[in-house]
Order: C-alpha cells, then structure tokens, then sequence
C-alpha cells in the first residue's frame, strides 16, 4: 500500500506474516513503512 503523508512525502507500507503456512509455527507479524526519496533525478 501506498500513502501521501501530512508531510507530503510518499509513503510504502509493507504487511507480512512469518509462517502459519503448511503446519509451519506463526513467528511474528510486521508492518514495515519506507518513505520514498524526494531527489530529482
């Protein structure tokens, strides 16, 4: 997912799970978010 912050920066959140798939023990969930560079190039 992306978003436009209050900043006005662009903004990438990433959602991930870590296991739960085939039998395999649930270890940890995170959300990651990355602000995207504002250079020009």
């Amino acid at each position: 997912m992306t978003y436009q912050g209050a900043d006005g920066k662009q903004y990438v959140v990433i959602a991930s799970t870590g296991g739960g798939f085939f039998g395999n023990p649930v270890t940890d969930d995170s959300i990651m978010a990355f602000a995207l560079d504002t250079s020009k190039q």
